[in-house]
């Protein structure tokens, strides 16, 4: 049993290295389309959790994301999504192309 297995995970901003180290472990997976997060998560020698690896990943890394500004069209799907699920940004989130739950 290491030192590294007590450690508590780190909360809060991603450094650079971590996301360098995140982005380098995702392209050596043998399937980066549904990467395996507890085997990644072993790379961070318990800085962080495979949680705050897969958030990370889906939310703010993987390629597919594009950040932009929305749409008109957009915009109105998210008014009247908004209407029906108010603050349920994950459910608004499912009706955009490329969205995030967090948007």
């Amino acid at each position: 049993m290491g030192f590294e297995q007590f450690m508590k995970p780190k909360k809060g901003r991603w450094t650079p290295e971590e996301t360098d180290l995140l982005q380098q472990c995702v392209d050596e997976e043998p399937n980066p389309e549904n990467p395996n997060w507890a085997a990644i998560e072993e790379r961070f020698s318990g800085k962080r959790t495979a949680k705050q690896i897969r958030e990370r990943w889906s939310n703010h890394i993987n390629p597919i994301i594009v950040k932009r500004t929305f749409t008109k069209d957009e915009i109105h799907i998210i008014e009247t999504e908004f209407a029906k699920h108010k603050f349920k940004w994950a459910r608004i989130a499912s009706k955009l192309e490329n969205a995030t739950p967090l948007m």
